[in-house]
């Protein structure tokens, strides 16, 4: 942007919307911390909607436990959804792809990925309606270089494009996730 900053699919999404963001994300975030500290910000802001966006920075950590990362994702979408949220969580890709690794971490860190993509899947099908899935996987130009920040783990400016893109087109797909009013 002009004067040196940037934008992440948040604003990025809230703009393409029209709608007030509240971001209460913290770099480095795990699924529990989103529980603990996160979730309580969302729900006092009422949302009509919520991207739930979590999960890789727990596979990066000695102590990953997809059952302990199930219970804190089921938790935290639950109350979203009690709260008459339209939910929107993601499957997770091959990171490998984008980040090299020698090949005993590249596939420890796919193992856990598949981890975590079953604990989502799972949360989303104990959900039922009124959640959305963003597949990071088959989401078009998600593999690309340019899509990749520098240090090969977190978007670049054209990758959170990528992510607000799909993101919209859940919520639009969805049709009138919106509470009236």
């Amino acid at each position: 942007m002009p004067g040196g900053g940037w934008r992440g699919f948040p604003v990025l999404l809230a703009e393409a919307l029209g709608a007030r963001l509240v971001n209460p994300a913290v770099t480095g975030a795990r699924v529990a911390d989103v529980r603990r500290k996160q979730l309580p910000v969302a729900l006092r802001a009422a949302p009509d909607a919520a991207v739930v966006f979590v999960g890789m920075n727990d596979t990066l950590r000695s102590d990953f436990d997809p059952v302990r990362l199930r219970a804190d994702l089921a938790a935290t979408v639950g109350a979203l959804r009690g709260a008459g949220a339209h939910v929107l969580v993601m499957r997770y890709h091959d990171h490998t792809r984008v980040f090299p690794l020698p090949g005993p971490l590249r596939r420890a860190l796919w193992r856990r990925v598949v981890a975590l993509n079953t604990a989502v899947d799972a949360v989303v099908a104990e959900a039922g309606a009124g959640i959305g899935v963003l597949d990071l996987d088959a989401l078009p130009g998600g593999y690309e270089p340019a899509a990749w920040a520098i240090d090969r783990l977190h978007p670049s400016e054209l990758g959170h494009r990528i992510l607000a893109d799909g993101l919209a087109g859940l919520l639009a797909g969805a049709g009138s996730w919106c509470r009236a009013g």
